[in-house]
């Protein structure tokens, strides 16, 4: 239970991210969470409060004590979906984050979502990553301890052969059919993975599926069986790992998940806050200047115990610059993290999206500049994403233009928004540069320093995921 405690809530304005029509939502326990926050906002601010704090809390949980992981994996690709309290209607979904084939999760409850009238089952599920996200309960298969799930774990897709046991895998995609992380997946006994060498090289006997688990027919006929080579030569001829294959097992997968830091994603108006807090400072346009002292930033209102210090007009502001530049667009926001083995302590604090704006048109936004994280656990207690960098750095530096698509309309970039990802190549393209960024970075360095391998990429996963669920489009 200590996970359903860590809450991640950035405040943004979502009516241009909704790509699923005007479903709704409702919690397993079948209550209207979002039009309780609405009503109690008429009746009662200091409750509203309080149910706006703990909107995203599963209620498919037990209510207290430790609980067994329930470890699944995703045979589907597509993209998560996250609640959104707007200011009229009940509680509605939008488009979160995409998720490929291959991503290990552990489900914390079922939930029933209503699109068009049709009623469809989901999982609210832990990522690996760290976030708390919606994802089809077709789209999940559980990981037992008898098999491993073999996944292409990047763009390029994973060559296997069917029929042959001398069929030569030279390169990826270049014999046989492939294994792809919006496509196709495999799967193997445990068993055979014993016959790999100590450095995890081998040939593995697989039983190929297509996406949703329907097996294929080289994976399902005992006359046409299927094989993928862990490794493969490199320049001189010497065998290497192939680094976009990934077997999953139930051990591997518990191992990652007990390093994943936890955090969850509400977006709401930020006229929704105001109405609960109506000294909360959510944005800043292109034509205004700022200099008053005594409104609360978002992540600052949100960090307050109860309702009575808001009202009592508490002093727990974010220091804001003597004046926030006119040429630039603030959006506010917070979030909450907390790391494995750190009980039940969360951080919470401010997210900040910096816009350009149009010189002579203060109305429109030119491009996404940065997205200022804090933290008191960073030097100067702040992470700058500095979207130059992080394009140059990160993204270009490795694969040159290949899938990139900035965001540049103003509606989008009002939404905090940067760049688009379409389907599994755009997003392992940025799960690269992300990571790479985060782990590179220096004001992440006090909190990755003291971490072994295993737990410093967890945490550049999740920094890396905030960036995409916080600032991308998703299509």
């Amino acid at each position: 239970m200590a996970s359903m405690r860590a809450r991640w809530w950035i405040v943004l304005g979502c009516a241009a991210l909704l790509q699923l029509g005007t479903p709704n939502f409702s919690g397993a326990s079948g209550t209207d969470e979002c039009g309780s926050v609405l009503t109690a906002v008429k009746e009662t601010p200091a409750q509203a409060f309080d149910l706006l704090k703990s909107l995203f809390r599963p209620k498919a949980l037990p209510a207290a004590g430790p609980r067994p992981p329930a470890l699944y994996v995703t045979i589907g690709s597509g993209t998560a979906l996250g609640p959104t309290c707007r200011d009229s209607d009940a509680a509605r979904v939008e488009t979160s984050l995409y998720y490929p084939i291959g991503l290990v999760v552990d489900v914390l409850g079922d939930e029933s979502i209503t699109d068009r009238g049709r009623s469809r089952a989901y999982k609210l599920v832990h990522a690996e990553h760290g976030l708390l996200l919606y994802v089809p309960a077709e789209h999940l298969a559980p990981i037992s301890s008898d098999t491993a799930f073999v996944f292409a774990d990047g763009p390029v897709p994973v060559s296997y052969c069917s029929g042959q046991r001398d069929c030569p895998i030279t390169a990826p995609g270049t014999n046989g059919q492939v294994l792809h992380a919006s496509q196709r997946y495999a799967t193997a006994p445990l068993s055979a993975l014993t016959g790999l060498d100590g450095n995890g090289c081998g040939r593995l006997e697989i039983a190929p599926h297509d996406r949703w688990g329907a097996s294929t027919r080289g994976g399902a006929s005992t006359r046409e069986r299927a094989y993928v080579d862990t490794c493969l030569p490199d320049a001189d001829g010497t065998p290497g790992r192939n680094g976009n294959i990934r077997i999953v097992t139930a051990e591997s997968a518990k191992t990652r998940m007990a390093a994943a830091p936890t955090g969850s994603l509400q977006r709401y108006t930020p006229s929704l806050l105001k109405k609960i807090v109506p000294t909360a400072f959510t944005v800043k346009e292109c034509n205004q200047k700022y200099t008053e002292e005594t409104a609360l930033t978002a992540g600052a209102a949100l960090k307050v115990a109860n309702w009575i210090e808001i009202e009592g007009g508490a002093n727990h502001k974010r220091a804001l610059e003597t004046k926030l530049s006119e040429g630039c667009y603030y959006l506010y926001g917070n979030y909450t993290i907390r790391f494995p083995g750190s009980g039940n302590d969360e951080a919470l604090d401010d997210i900040v999206f910096v816009a350009n704006c149009v010189k002579d048109d203060p109305t429109k936004l030119e491009k996404g500049l940065s997205l200022l994280i804090y933290n008191d656990s960073f030097p100067d207690r702040l992470l700058s994403v500095d979207a130059n960098d992080v394009l140059k750095e990160g993204y270009l530096a490795s694969f040159g233009t290949a899938g990139l698509e900035p965001v540049r309309l103003t509606d989008n970039l009002r939404h905090g928004q940067f760049w688009r990802i379409r389907g599994s190549d755009q997003y392992f393209y940025w799960r690269t540069a992300l990571r790479k960024y985060m782990l590179d970075n220096p004001q992440l360095e006090p909190i990755i320093r003291p971490l072994d391998e295993t737990h410093a990429v967890a945490v550049a996963d999740f920094f890396a995921h905030l960036v995409m669920a916080a600032a991308f489009q998703v299509k």
